[in-house]
């Protein structure tokens, strides 16, 4: 199997192969640590996230707080 074909592979099936690997690691996550140990580091992950998200958007902190407390109140 070739990179062009493993490239194919990949754009046809993106969103199945992610959400695979995510449900894979998931599991095992859940299996170590056990199911509330893993929902807070994913809990945590998806606070980074939106936290870096806002920081992309080249607004800093201020603008990211504003659009916080537009979208709440």
């Amino acid at each position: 199997m070739g990179k062009d074909e493993l490239l194919k592979i990949w754009r046809e099936h993106r969103g199945k192969i992610l959400g695979l690997a995510l449900g894979l690691l998931f599991g095992l996550a859940v299996a170590a640590w056990g199911l509330l140990k893993t929902l807070f580091i994913v809990f945590c992950m998806m606070v980074g996230y939106f936290i870096g998200r806002g920081l992309d958007g080249g607004q800093g902190w201020s603008g990211w707080w504003e659009r916080i407390l537009r979208r709440r109140w």
